[in-house]
C-alpha cells in the first residue's frame, strides 16, 4: 500500500535549544549538515538523546576538520565555521553518545552515535 496510508506525518517546529519531539519514540535521527550551525549543541544533543529509544542511532552528516583546523562553511549564506572533529567527538561523549560506525562514500561523512 502507499505509504501515505500507513503513516501519519506532524509538523514540529523546534527551538533553538529544544525539538519538541516525542521522547523515547525514535529508532532513528539523522542530522544533515545542520549540526554546524547550532549555537547550543549541549542542549540540543541531551535531546535529541531523550528522544531516541534505547536502542536508537543518531546519525550526523557534516563537514569536518580535523587537527585543529579552523574554517568556515562553504556556503554563501552560513558563515559558520566547520566542526573541528576532535572537539565533536568529545561533545558527544559528555552528552550520552558513542561513535559506533561511519562512512565517508556521500560526500561529507556520516557519523553513526548510539547511547552509551
Amino acid at each position: 500500500s502507499p505509504i501515505q496510508t500507513t503513516n501519519t506525518f506532524h509538523y514540529v517546529i523546534g527551538s533553538p535549544t529544544h525539538t519538541r519531539l516525542p521522547e523515547n519514540t525514535f529508532d532513528v535521527i539523522f542530522s544533515n549538515a545542520t549540526m554546524h550551525v547550532i549555537d547550543q549543541k549541549d542542549s540540543i544533543l541531551i535531546d535529541l538523546y531523550r528522544k531516541l529509544k534505547a536502542d536508537g542511532n543518531l546519525y550526523v552528516r557534516d563537514e569536518f576538520t580535523y587537527n585543529g583546523e579552523l574554517k568556515k562553511c562553504g556556503s554563501k549564506k552560513c558563515g559558520h565555521y566547520v566542526l573541528q572533529y576532535e572537539r565533536f567527538l568529545h561533545l558527544m561523549t559528555q552528552n550520552g553518545f558513542k561513535l559506533s560506525g561511519e562512512t565517508h562514500e556521500f560526500g561529507y561523512p556520516i557519523y553513526k552515535f548510539s547511547k552509551i
